[in-house]
């Protein structure tokens, strides 16, 4: 993700809680709100085990291309809300939801600090103004294969 600064955002999970998110497809319904703004948010989709959803938390708000991102931060709802499973997912406000180098690093640093706290990072949904890429089904290498996620890819 193109970081630098932003603030951190300390919400409850929505309520709307209980429907199943299937895939990235789901996570971009969810999110498509953020389509149009002109900063970049970062939010995370909370879920059961069995891929419930539990809620959506904004964690981040930067500038029109950046937003300082720490692992610890992303995490904090899925551990204070018993969320075994989530899913990030943050807007590009140019439009263009092609990952940059920097989102590719988050992803691998995310993955790398889900692992260390036993949650299950899904996917990683970048959000354009017309469109989604979800990083686990365009890049490789950087999500390990796992016959149970391929679905939310």
């Amino acid at each position: 993700m193109r970081i630098n600064t932003c603030t951190c955002i300390a919400e409850e999970p929505s309520p709307n809680g209980g429907g199943d998110i299937t895939g990235p497809v789901d996570v971009y319904h969810l999110n498509a709100d953020l389509a149009p703004l002109p900063q970049e948010h970062l939010r995370v989709v909370l879920l059961d085990t069995k891929r419930h959803l539990l809620g959506v938390v904004t964690v981040y708000v930067g500038t029109v291309n950046t937003c300082l991102v720490r692992a610890a931060e992303v995490f904090r709802p899925a551990l204070m809300h018993n969320a075994p499973q989530l899913i990030v997912v943050h807007n590009h406000p140019s439009g263009d939801p092609q990952p940059s180098r920097q989102d590719l690093e988050l992803t691998k640093h995310l993955i790398g600090a889900a692992e260390l706290l036993n949650v299950e990072l899904l996917a990683h949904v970048v959000i354009g103004r017309v469109r989604w890429i979800s990083i686990r089904e365009t890049t490789t290498g950087i999500f390990k294969p796992h016959k149970l996620m391929q679905e939310v890819a």
